[in-house]
């Protein structure tokens, strides 16, 4: 079971994650938890590890009332957690912009620092996004299943491999693949379609 905690305040850009980790899994067992800010963010992190199910990996938006810088900080240095890969991600306009938000960060380490507005997101997600979940499910033993999960064989076969460099640039936490299905734990207040259209925002 690959465990992800997904943490944005806005509830619809969650789904920017969520669904390129169900195009990248497939049928891999996961579970997918949300929280919708960076402190019910922590509490959902630390409880997971204390019950001996930790996530396997994080995203974390940019810019929440307690931002992702933050989390990241609690995450590495308050908790010592350094290997669990964590994701930035942040809705910039050019690539100056993103360079700057990943030199805030950069001394704490994140996994990968990604671009929300990156059009990669409306298929299976960036490059480095997929070689993280991959490196994951090869860690906790269900390397053939992800891989059958993309549905497409080997043409992500090959970008698997491709990005062996990628995978080694991080040290995953070993487990084992015990749970079957697919869930998804909601912690957050729901907000009106109308309020905001989804979008890349």
């Amino acid at each position: 079971m690959i465990r992800v905690l997904v943490i944005d305040d806005d509830e619809f850009e969650r789904d920017i994650p969520k669904e390129a980790i169900k195009k990248i899994l497939g049928n891999t067992p996961h579970e997918i938890v949300e929280a919708d800010d960076g402190k019910p963010g922590i509490a959902e992190y630390k409880k997971a590890k204390q019950s001996g199910r930790p996530f396997d990996l994080v995203t974390i938006d940019f810019t929440m009332p307690y931002g992702g810088p933050k989390v990241l900080e609690q995450i590495r240095c308050v908790l010592s957690d350094a290997k669990v890969p964590v994701v930035i991600l942040s809705s910039c306009s050019n690539e100056g912009e993103l360079r700057s938000r990943s030199e805030c960060v950069k001394s704490n380490k994140p996994t990968a620092v990604l671009n929300k507005n990156d059009e990669a997101w409306f298929g299976e997600g960036p490059e480095k996004f997929r070689a993280i979940l991959l490196a994951i499910a090869k860690k906790k033993g269900a390397t053939s299943v992800a891989r059958g999960g993309l549905g497409r064989g080997t043409r992500h076969e090959k970008s698997h491999y491709r990005l062996q460099n990628w995978r080694s640039a991080f040290d995953l936490p070993a487990g084992n693949r015990t749970e079957a299905g697919n869930r998804s734990n909601y912690n957050t207040s729901k907000r009106s379609r109308s309020a905001k259209p989804r979008g890349f925002g």
